[in-house]
């Protein structure tokens, strides 16, 4: 495997970049993987793989590539020639490609590029070159619809002559809900999703609402977009990833309530019982997604 560096693009500081940004913890990557490969929408895909079918070498490139769980599940799927150009914030995250590869996948990889960097800065070394695919993974609930209507004019403006394919995956949408269920249960479901949702310093994170808002925004921006579900359903036996989301819920749910409050209790009495209700192997959980396969409109 080649893993190609430019000095000129990873020395961006990391800490300096501004926006909705937020560290995705390695160890929850590795254990969605399978949750996401599960859920992807195969009918997208097809149609994608069809229109690149032609194509002898073709150049992808992953949006908030994170620790590179796009080109492990894309390269059984694209011709081994295939160039990756990844983008993350994370230099930490980026260092842990070739880990994440060999764990998930092994060494098929042919040429890896990986950037340093904010893609959604026009002056993001991304938008000087042409690519055949864009890809990108649960990535955008973190962004406000401003950002991204923002990111689909720097599309435009880069690739509006000769348009890449788009294949977004694992956009949250809004209904996450567990089993079994109560009025307690869906109150602090959407407890949740609107704390996700929030305002924020760059506006609100479109977060639950993602799917909806950027139909929409696609739609509006001159872009041909079709849609379907990719929905996680973890099952009762998925306990590691059950007790992480609720771990989630928790995070949430200590940012927006008093940890001295009747509602903290009562929100902790709840948790405790969903823990035992996953350690019991009793609890599962339904996460709607939406993936989107889209091509700017000529």
């Amino acid at each position: 495997m080649k893993f190609i560096s430019d000095n000129n693009v990873t020395g961006i500081n990391s800490n300096n970049l501004k926006g909705s940004y937020q560290k995705a913890h390695f160890d929850w990557l590795r254990l969605r993987y399978q949750l996401d490969a599960a859920a992807r929408d195969q009918s997208l895909e097809s149609q994608a793989l069809t229109q690149l079918s032609k194509r002898e070498q073709l150049r992808v490139l992953d949006l908030g590539a994170g620790a590179g769980a796009n080109i492990c599940y894309y390269a059984r799927l694209l011709p081994s020639s295939t160039q990756w150009w990844m983008v993350e914030r994370d230099s930490e995250l980026l260092k842990r490609i070739p880990q994440f590869i060999i764990e998930f996948l092994g060494e098929k990889i042919n040429t890896v590029h990986p950037l340093k960097d904010d893609f959604l800065a026009p002056d993001c070394p991304i938008y000087k070159t042409s690519f055949d695919l864009v890809v990108a993974n649960a990535v955008f609930d973190l962004l406000s619809a401003d950002q991204f209507q923002g990111l689909l004019q720097l599309f435009r403006q880069a690739w509006e002559e000769e348009s890449p394919l788009f294949l977004f995956t694992l956009n949250l949408d809004r209904g996450i809900r567990f089993y079994p269920t109560d009025k307690e249960t869906e109150r602090w479901c959407r407890r949740y999703e609107f704390h996700m949702h929030r305002s924020q310093h760059f506006g609100r994170a479109m977060a639950a609402h993602c799917g909806g808002e950027m139909e929409k925004l696609f739609l509006e921006n001159g872009f041909n977009v079709n849609s379907a579900s990719s929905a996680w359903d973890i099952l009762p036996l998925q306990e590691e990833a059950l007790l992480a989301k609720l771990d989630f819920f928790e995070k949430a749910m200590a940012e927006s309530i008093s940890p001295r409050s009747q509602q903290w209790y009562l929100f902790q009495r709840w948790l405790r019982r969903k823990r035992y209700q996953a350690r019991r192997r009793k609890l599962s959980l339904h996460v709607p997604h939406r993936d989107f396969l889209a091509r700017i409109r000529t």
